[in-house]
């Protein structure tokens, strides 16, 4: 099976543009040279574009700003600083909720205020909805990127998408619980932390369903199963109280059995009931944005609605 660095040479080998552009990008500059710093001063000061300064050294565009950077030369359009909404909307809600799961914000020590707000999952259409979502969150207008960052050892690839914000950054690295307690008392923001949570650390997939020991259920062979999976006690604590504020009722939070050398911390869960009123209310307020988990509720509403009607 080939790896990610190996799809990514059979993909430049088969663009030869794309070739030569990567080829440009990892050739270095003299920074030593001031005959050479002098010369991108000169060209810049003069309204030259970065790229075509790039084209002309034969190099990537990203290797004449830290050109500039060395020589101190103010920028004409400097980059755009997005003015995050911190209203509790739905759009922040589903932001916060792949953040308890998936989602990771990283700083890097160069000296600048340089975070970087990153998700990476298997299912496309979560990492395009997230990004969407997190777009509205942090008032950008142009969408977000969705790049293939690696491959599992099944061959499927890893999505990644990724955006710099430090406003954002300090609000969630600040966050109190407290506060998102109060938070989640309004309605958008609710469904919206919900929803992102469910659809990055929740299972909703099909299980078979037994009327006794080891006898599975001829009418229904399979129910529908809605879990969580965290090792935060506090966060599922949270989610519970949630669920029920939306009249979905659920199990106690349970510690899984899953004593092993990876898993330092401990993993707990948190199953709703297997009513026919919870799963309907779930599917209608919460559902989810991931098309392998609507497959599984489209095979229960197949198998279990038209036999619950008269």
């Amino acid at each position: 099976m080939p790896n990610c660095a190996e799809l990514m040479w059979k993909t430049l080998r088969q663009n030869p543009d794309r070739l030569e552009a990567r080829n440009r990008k990892i050739r270095k500059l003299p920074y030593h040279d001031k005959a050479v710093m002098n010369e991108i001063t000169n060209l810049y000061q003069n309204k030259i574009d970065t790229i075509e300064i790039a084209r002309k050294f034969n190099v990537g565009k990203s290797t004449i700003l830290r050109a500039m950077r060395i020589c101190k030369i103010p920028r004409r359009s400097p980059p755009i600083r997005y003015t995050p909404n911190l209203e509790p909307t739905f759009e922040l809600g589903y932001t916060i909720g792949v953040m308890y799961g998936d989602g990771c914000c990283t700083e890097r020590k160069n000296g600048y205020n340089d975070f970087t707000i990153r998700l990476e999952t298997i299912d496309l259409d979560f990492a395009k909805f997230f990004a969407f979502q997190f777009c509205k969150v942090i008032g950008r207008h142009k969408p977000l990127g969705v790049r293939i960052a690696q491959l599992t050892r099944t061959g499927k690839p890893y999505y990644r998408t990724e955006c710099r914000s430090a406003k954002f950054a300090y609000f969630w690295r600040q966050l109190p619980f407290d506060k998102l307690a109060l938070m989640v008392n309004i309605s958008p923001f609710r469904i919206g932390f919900l929803r992102g949570f469910y659809d990055s650390e929740g299972c909703i997939c099909m299980h078979k369903q037994y009327v006794g020991p080891r006898q599975v259920s001829k009418k229904h062979p399979l129910q529908l199963t809605i879990c969580v999976y965290n090792t935060n006690v506090e966060i599922l604590t949270l989610i519970k109280n949630s669920l029920l504020k939306e009249g979905i009722t659920s199990y106690r939070i349970r510690e899984m059995n899953m004593k092993n050398r990876w898993n330092v911390k401990p993993l707990y869960t948190l199953w709703i009931h297997q009513n026919l009123h919870n799963i309907v209310t779930f599917i209608t307020k919460i559902g989810t944005r991931i098309k392998r988990k609507q497959k599984n509720i489209w095979q229960w509403k197949r198998d279990w609605i038209p036999t619950l009607e008269p």
